[in-house]
């Protein structure tokens, strides 16, 4: 069986409605969805533990074999190191740019004494909310860097799911010509990471997405998924509840391609859907690789 584990990006406090309708809409797949909720609201003082009706909806979810894993801080792009770089060129100009005028606030941010303190209120927070310590982790924007890795070692964590197998699905999205390329440098198998498991993220099929880019992405989803095949990888798949919806461009247009992919997955009978505790509860004793420093001398700058 080829394990797929479905994964949710970005809900947050006064978002129950959202993570129910989600929910919801998995369910008639019955699909179990790990979903990575975001622990602190930007820009207020509202936290996850403080939301009753996120609470009860966490019960719902896992009444029905779903889970949930905390999600960066407050999301902040630059909480856990710098977003993936051809990704945060294509999305946020503002975003290169603020790195660019307040890099040094910014590295002082990212700094290792920083990072821990933010990540030991991460923990804090979401036993509060939980009732569990937690396991896995995933940041926001993509970022990462040896810090974070080293965060995670320190409080605890078992594994992490960061770095993007390939970027063409984000790129494709968003409108951007893209080939169909897995980065060879993450790969989509496991590997080890500062004595962590990463799980790479295959990629977001329905963020933003244009209707007439659905056929599209939907193909370049099942070229994607038989690569995962051929080397015998796990499929990590994410979206996020805005990029379903879509509003500014083509209103539920990332329910349609989700639709279309999951009951593809389901006709093929040899698909097992796992969350990503069910999926590390497999993985986490196999040998797995830890990929070599390797300084980039050799690229085409």
């Amino acid at each position: 069986m080829i394990q797929v584990a479905v994964t949710d990006d970005d809900v947050s406090v006064d978002q129950s409605d959202i993570l129910l309708k989600l929910h919801e809409f998995h369910q008639q797949f019955e699909i179990p969805v790990s979903y990575f909720i975001v622990p602190f609201q930007n820009n207020t003082e509202k936290s996850i533990s403080q939301d009753t009706t996120l609470q009860k909806a966490l019960d719902v979810i896992r009444n029905d074999g779903s889970e949930a894993h905390p999600h960066s801080h407050r999301h902040h792009p630059f909480e856990w190191g710098y977003p993936e770089i051809s990704g945060a060129m294509e999305f946020s100009n503002g975003l290169c740019k603020a790195f660019a005028d307040h890099r040094f606030a910014v590295e002082e941010y990212q700094s290792k004494d920083r990072m821990f303190a933010r990540m030991g209120e991460v923990v804090s927070e979401w036993e509060a909310f939980s009732g569990e310590k937690p396991r896995g982790f995933r940041p926001g924007w993509g970022s990462f860097s040896s810090n974070l890795y080293a965060a995670l070692a320190e409080f605890n964590y078992e594994w992490s799911s960061t770095r993007f197998a390939s970027r063409s699905s984000w790129h494709r999205c968003m409108g951007h010509p893209s080939e169909d390329v897995i980065n060879e440098r993450v790969g989509l198998m496991p590997y080890m990471q500062n004595g962590l498991v990463e799980y790479p993220i295959l990629g977001d099929f329905g963020f933003h997405a244009n209707n007439d880019a659905q056929e599209g992405l939907i193909n370049l989803f099942k070229q994607q998924f038989q690569a995962c095949i051929d080397v015998g990888a796990p499929c990590v798949l994410c979206h996020h509840p805005h990029g379903l919806e879509a509003v500014n461009n083509d209103p539920g247009s990332g329910y349609a391609i989700y639709t279309e992919i999951f009951q593809w997955l389901q006709d093929r009978g040899d698909v097992e859907f796992v969350t990503m505790s069910q999926l590390h509860n497999d993985w986490q004793a196999k040998a797995l690789p830890e990929p070599a420093l390797v300084f980039p001398e050799d690229y085409n700058y």
